[in-house]
């Protein structure tokens, strides 16, 4: 029986991976700042209050991730709301909302403009602002949208474009026989496990029962390993699992592989992480 479900795993392991939208015609670019590295994202969830202590937000989230961020100021015929409504309207089909609010429910545009994001021509009156924040949860990206009408009646708006670490699960997303696969290299899994948990919370945490798959495979870094590198490739597996058991629910069963050299794919030499479920 182990023997049969371990030769399943690497079937399924050895197939190969599968693998900022435009946005208003006649809009003016008037500032972008293109992806740099790796850094911690700060994503307002909630309406903000500039206290004694600093601004405050009802709730945020940090992103380990990169992200793009381009202001543009808006066609002089379009209104503030046709604008805002013209950028989410297509979003709705990819990104789930997080977050949305309008006018003064959103909290003071000066501290949006100066304190947020740090764009001066975003500020004008409460009434006139427009913020939404969506995420796609199968590619790892977050996406936000903030309009803003100023004083002499020109509109600008911001997009924001968030790739998270667990994109990278995403781009190497596999489906196979009915089962769906996540594939991060080991070396960065310790970074995103975190995340790697939450979205498996989001796709299994229905209450169903599920048999979740962490299989490691790659060559051993022990000199005294066996040839094929499974003890070590198993004894970080366990350690995987151990984690995620701890973060997802008691319908969820995990289950550690280790696989050593025995699972190659041409295109991952380096040790890596697949994570894949049985329903």
């Amino acid at each position: 029986m182990i023997a049969l479900w371990v030769r399943r795993v690497i079937i399924l392991l050895t197939v190969s991976s599968l693998d900022l939208r435009a946005d208003l015609d006649h809009a003016r670019l008037v500032e972008a700042l293109p992806a740099q590295s790796e850094e911690s994202i700060r994503v307002v969830l909630g309406s903000i209050e500039n206290l004694s202590t600093g601004l405050v937000t009802e709730r945020e989230r940090i992103i380990e991730g990169r992200r793009e961020v381009a202001l543009y100021e808006a066609p002089p015929t379009l209104s503030h709301q046709s604008v805002f409504d013209d950028l989410l309207e297509p979003r709705l089909a990819s990104f789930a909302t997080q977050f949305i609010c309008e006018g003064r429910d959103c909290g003071s545009s000066a501290d949006w403009a100066n304190g947020i994001f740090g764009f001066r021509l975003l500020y004008g009156p409460e009434q006139y602002q427009h913020y939404w924040v969506g995420l796609d949860s199968v590619r790892g990206i977050w996406q936000t949208i903030y309009v803003g009408r100023r004083g002499n009646g020109k509109v600008y708006y911001l997009t924001m474009s968030i790739r998270s670490k667990m994109a990278a699960l995403s781009s190497d997303f596999v489906e196979y026989a009915g089962q769906k696969l996540w594939r991060l290299p080991l070396s960065e899994f310790e970074n995103a496990k975190r995340n790697v948990a939450e979205r498996l919370r989001v796709r299994l945490g229905s209450g169903e029962r599920v048999t979740l798959v962490v299989a490691v495979s790659g060559p051993s870094t022990d000199a005294n390993e066996e040839p094929f590198g499974l003890s070590q490739s198993l004894r970080q597996a366990e350690a995987i699992a151990g984690d995620l058991r701890a973060a997802l629910p008691e319908s969820v069963t995990v289950v550690p592989q280790g696989l050593g050299i025995l699972a190659p794919v041409p295109e991952l030499p380096e040790a890596r992480v697949d994570l894949f479920w049985f329903d």
